[in-house]
């Protein structure tokens, strides 16, 4: 019998306490992140000491390790998982519902690691909308127990030793933890490749890989040193860092240095800190205490339009310890004692069934989006407003470059019409072309849809940013100049993109921050506001210029106003139970000033000839506010990108016919400026 280790309870209550804080408030604690990192050590180490055990005796079977591990898992797992069904069926609108059903499945299935990891493209939810997203660290701890008792059990033979290929493991997966993190972030942290190290830290303890402290003395410098690690983490990290990779060596090397400081329970951080009798009870309920807290405040955060504030996080944190108590005293230790008299197949075989129960449950909740069909026809109205966008979006919005500029399915009344205009710019323009579209053939061209996602319709100015590589957008930009110098057949050239992202170099609203980008060009290297706004009103003219000694009509989109919070999801709340109405415009004194200069240089670059602007505000907002609703439809697919209805609503409210017919002097103007 191995035994029990109250300084370890004390370390996990440091890991789940530092997340729980950093969920509440990360301006409290910016690296408490880090705290699942703490969990994979403890994790790895206390695991394979088992397993090694067990080895060592010749008794290890794996039937019963995956029977201790069930019965460690799955029991509060599966509460918290139909508390959190239940109350999403109550809380949440069809869409989010859905997204929870799959969530719940993948969970069940322990792969929800991966299916967040694909969820993390450019219109991906909110993070705190995704009530299971703390899971993924359980998918890949189960998937890494998947693999991990094989390759021990392959390595204890008679002149093996699982050390060598332990330590060769380790150091490849942190090497790649460290390349794929400045690669692609989301898959370095949500993968088990990446993040096996730092299960194999505690695993190498576990097989005595690291000599141990003979002395006092060495083992109270390693205790101190391993809490000053983690200190160090948890002040000096935040979200901006690049994790795991390098960084994820303060947490991990803390978390194994009180570990293997504390086998003899006498150092003085495992005495005076990590063994008291609250931080041991923290620890003993921080399994339950972890699947309670992150559901709690990811609904409540659903409910309502703006961030919680910091009393009501702590609030929920609060419920959180007494429903982790509850499930510790009636789920997770009556199932523990009482499987010790069950035989492995019958325990099996029971979680096997309410596994496939809850994948069942949310197959079903995905698959019918979110029990749409019993939903009010108010909510169904907005559910059909979040799918009401551009239908050319998935073929014509690139997200990176392609070999085809464009193709048949990105024109539009090609056979009917001889010429054409194209739309130009990133996913705001991709979200108007209904409307454009349109316009254009009731005034007999058709419309050709040339898009990139962040990428504004600028030649000779560059998108950049710390986490973002604007190489593939510039590279985009020069094909579409290059094609629209020689296209003879386009006569104008509509130019719309979300103009504040590029000169205020910030988001609004509740939405996903995203990569800060900045413009810079030869002139203007340095990444700050008034560089980027020199760069956009320089490179704007010059596109237009090109424009026009290309022969084409120009006409500027201005900004399209930002609500603020998803729309949709707004006015759904409305008539969800335990809901208020409430009013989903966003005041004009918060929107206006960051369009305001972009759609300042976009009328002055449009007082040229060929060349005219049309600025969706003066449609979509008063002197008071901007608003998403007009005759009963609603004209926003999320919290920026209009629907189909709104950008056909936002074009027959403007005259577009001046702009798409020249008059015979603008086009000589034009002809003159090209010679």
């Amino acid at each position: 019998m191995i035994k029990h280790r109250s300084d370890i309870d004390g370390l996990r209550a440091i890991a789940v306490l530092s997340v729980i804080v950093y969920h509440c408030a990360h301006v409290l604690l910016p690296g408490g992140f880090i705290g699942v990192d703490i969990f994979f050590v403890i994790s790895g180490y206390l695991i394979t000491r088992i397993i090694a055990a067990d080895l060592l005796a010749g008794q290890f079977s794996l039937a019963e390790f995956y029977v201790r591990r069930a019965k460690r898992i799955l029991p509060a797992l599966f509460v918290v998982l139909a508390a959190t069904l239940l109350a999403g069926m109550l809380l949440l609108t069809p869409s989010n519902l859905s997204k929870l059903g799959a969530s719940a499945a993948a969970t069940a299935a322990f792969v929800s690691n991966i299916t967040f990891w694909l969820d993390t493209g450019y219109f991906d939810a909110a993070s705190e909308l995704k009530p299971l997203l703390h899971t993924w660290s359980l998918g890949v701890e189960e998937q890494f127990y998947l693999l991990w008792p094989l390759m021990l059990m392959l390595l204890a033979r008679p002149r093996w030793s699982p050390r060598a290929p332990t330590i060769i493991v380790l150091v490849l997966s942190f090497v790649l933890s460290c390349f794929v993190v400045v690669w692609h972030q989301a898959s370095a942290f949500y993968l088990l490749p990446t993040r096996a190290w730092e299960l194999l830290m505690g695993a190498a303890l576990a097989l005595r890989i690291v000599p141990p402290l003979t002395t006092q003395r060495a083992r109270n410098l390693a205790a101190l040193a391993g809490l000053a690690s983690i200190a160090a983490g948890l002040a000096l990290l935040n979200g901006e860092s690049h994790f795991p990779g390098w960084n994820a060596l303060l947490p991990c090397v803390g978390a194994a240095l009180l570990i293997h400081a504390g086998e003899r329970g006498d150092n003085v951080v495992a005495r005076y800190l990590l063994s008291l009798r609250p931080m041991v009870f923290i620890g003993l309920i921080s399994y339950s205490l972890y699947l309670w807290h992150w559901p709690l405040l990811s609904l409540a955060r659903s409910t309502q339009d703006g961030p919680l504030t910091m009393a009501q996080s702590f609030s929920l944190a609060a419920l959180a310890i007494v429903l982790a108590t509850l499930t510790w005293v009636f789920v997770e230790t009556p199932m523990r004692v009482r499987g010790r008299v069950l035989r492995r197949a019958p325990i099996l075989a029971r979680y096997a069934l309410a596994s496939v129960l809850v994948l069942a449950i949310g197959v079903y909740l995905h698959q019918s989006r979110g029990l749409l069909e019993f939903a009010s026809p108010e909510i169904m109205r907005t559910e059909l407003a979040r799918e009401d966008d551009n239908p050319l979006s998935d073929t014509c919005l690139l997200r990176g470059q392609q070999e085809q500029l464009t193709s048949p399915t990105c024109i539009v009344g090609e056979e009917r019409f001889a010429q054409s205009v194209v739309l130009w710019g990133d996913s705001h323009a991709d979200s108007a072309m209904p409307g454009i579209t349109e316009s254009a053939a009731k005034l007999g061209f058709a419309t050709e849809q040339l898009t990139m996602a962040a990428c504004p319709p600028l030649v000779g100015a560059r998108i950049e940013g710390p986490d973002f590589d604007g190489s593939e957008c510039a590279a985009f930009n020069k094909r579409v100049m290059d094609y629209l110098r020689t296209a003879t057949h386009v006569r104008a050239v509509v130019l719309s993109a979300r103009w504040p992202v590029y000169t205020e170099n910030s988001r609004f609203g509740t939405e996903d921050p995203g990569p800060i980008t900045y413009l810079a060009d030869s002139q203007d290297a340095q990444w700050s506001r008034d560089s980027s706004r020199r760069v956009f009103s320089r490179s704007l003219e010059s596109t237009v210029d090109a424009l026009r000694r290309a022969n084409k009509r120009v006409i500027l989109f201005g900004a399209i106003p930002a609500m603020g919070v998803n729309l949709p999801e707004c006015i759904a709340r409305r008539y969800l139970p335990f809901s208020e109405d409430r009013d989903c415009a966003v005041r004009a004194e918060l929107v206006l000033p960051r369009m305001s200069f972009a759609d300042s240089e976009i009328n002055r670059v449009a007082a040229a000839p060929g060349v005219c602007s049309y600025l969706p505000k003066t449609v979509l907002c008063t002197a008071k506010s901007c608003t998403g609703e007009a005759g009963g439809e609603i004209l926003y697919a999320n919290d920026d990108h209009l629907s189909a209805k709104g950008a056909r609503y936002m074009t027959r409210h403007m005259d577009l016919r001046a702009c798409f017919v020249a008059s015979r002097e603008q086009m000589v103007s034009a002809t003159n400026l090209s010679r």
